[in-house]
């Protein structure tokens, strides 16, 4: 006699060998830098992450793009888990990022895309005094700027001598950014400029020296036989 119990077994057996093995596509995600967010032009590293939850299969490749179709790098394996590219942004803008990932059995998946605003910094310059020029003690100084930004406006340009400010303005008149500088001593002082735009991104002028002379110089006496 056959036992219905065997025979049931068998049964459900050939049912699961018939039934397909269910396969899952690949998952990516960009982490870095996240959506809206504000950045200054500059080399920016983007990272991901791509996995495939299915036994036996890996992740081969992700490419990442600006803008829909622009590749902006392809990696082939990842670095502490990450996959990660470097892209240097042309100009200043709103960009759209996205990756593509395709796993060992030639499935895709897109990521979400990651939304991000790129900035560029003011760019200012001193104009007024010229390196190393003198000035007496008792003599207000002048010190003038050029700033300006490409996607924005300037908002305010504060004057340095090495970390001392000596002093800011937040409006241009006839073009220029203007401090004057008073009550100096004697000496040589390091002046730099640093300009700040709307969005906070700031750039320092190069530094030029200040000359300051004394306003009554001590006599000069000389030994001589």
């Amino acid at each position: 006699s056959t036992d219905l119990g065997d025979v049931y077994d068998s049964i459900a057996a050939a049912l699961c060998r018939d039934q397909p093995v269910t396969k899952s596509g690949p998952s990516v995600q960009i982490v870095s830098p996240v959506s809206q967010t504000l950045l200054t032009r500059s080399n920016l590293i983007i990272s991901a992450t791509a996995t495939n939850t299915t036994v036996g299969v890996t992740i081969s490749w992700v490419e990442f793009f600006v803008n829909g179709t622009n590749s902006i790098g392809y990696v082939l394996s990842p670095t502490n888990g990450y996959y990660q590219t470097a892209w240097t942004p042309a100009v200043a803008g709103l960009y759209v990022l996205t990756a593509l990932a395709s796993d060992s059995q030639g499935s895709n998946a897109w990521s979400s895309p990651v939304t991000i605003t790129v900035n560029a910094v003011p760019v200012v310059s001193i104009l007024s005094p010229t390196n190393v020029q003198a000035f007496l003690e008792v003599t207000n100084v002048m010190l003038k700027a050029a700033a300006s930004d490409s996607d924005g406006t300037v908002t305010n340009v504060v004057f340095y001598s090495g970390t001392n400010v000596i002093g800011s303005t937040n409006a241009a008149s006839a073009g220029t950014y203007n401090v004057v500088w008073t009550n100096r001593v004697h000496g040589i002082y390091p002046v730099v400029a640093l300009a700040t735009d709307n969005q906070g991104a700031s750039s320092a002028s190069s530094i030029i020296l200040f000359k300051v002379t004394p306003t009554n110089p001590p006599p000069t006496v000389a030994i001589t036989w």
